[in-house]
């Protein structure tokens, strides 16, 4: 008996700022566009991918967010023989902070700040002369990732700017400028 007390003590606990905010949760899908900085120019010149991103308000200015997105980068040949591919998938947890006091659904500017892991996907393939012999090579690294980010929310169109830094045992540490164009599905 005191351990179900317990866990629906948690439960309650755990959604208490869902049954005390008037406002609703809501999720965006969206395009991404990403620009390398630093390590990742080696591989590719632009990326594109897709993001899915939950939000909960907390307050009349600030909301939780849980953003998940898929980016992979354009094939850059080294050589005739030698190509490249690498994609990313971030998963972070972080705040929106809008600067327009929202009612039931935010609008206006606002900032992100979020903290998560990513997933990196290296692929490399050689082909021999003649296209005789291929090799492709297959690696998975997992790294820590955060973005900082503006952007602007209007009605159910979302557009934003975020910088998203990676750290990992095989990139080190590096960068890349992300836009992002979403609808949000109330």
């Amino acid at each position: 008996m005191k351990k179900r007390t317990a866990i629906v003590s948690l439960v309650i606990v755990l959604l208490s700022p869902l049954l005390a905010s008037s406002q609703k949760a809501f999720i965006s899908l969206g395009l991404e566009l990403g620009f390398p900085v630093g390590n990742y120019m080696e591989v590719g010149n632009m990326g594109v991918g897709g993001s899915f991103r939950f939000e909960h308000p907390w307050s009349k200015h600030v909301s939780g967010i849980l953003t998940a997105e898929y980016i992979q980068y354009n094939t850059k040949e080294s050589s005739k023989y030698l190509q490249e591919k690498f994609s990313a998938l971030p998963i972070q947890f972080g705040v929106k902070y809008y600067t327009k006091e929202k009612t039931v659904y935010p609008e206006g500017i606002y900032f992100t700040g979020e903290l998560g892991f990513t997933g990196e996907f290296y692929n490399t393939t050689f082909t021999g002369d003649l296209n005789n012999f291929v090799d492709t090579h297959h690696e998975t690294y997992v790294g820590v990732c955060s973005a900082l980010g503006a952007g602007y929310q209007l009605g159910i169109v979302d557009m934003g700017f975020r910088l998203q830094t990676i750290a990992s045992k095989n990139s080190g540490y590096t960068a890349y400028y992300k836009f992002r164009i979403a609808v949000t599905i109330r």
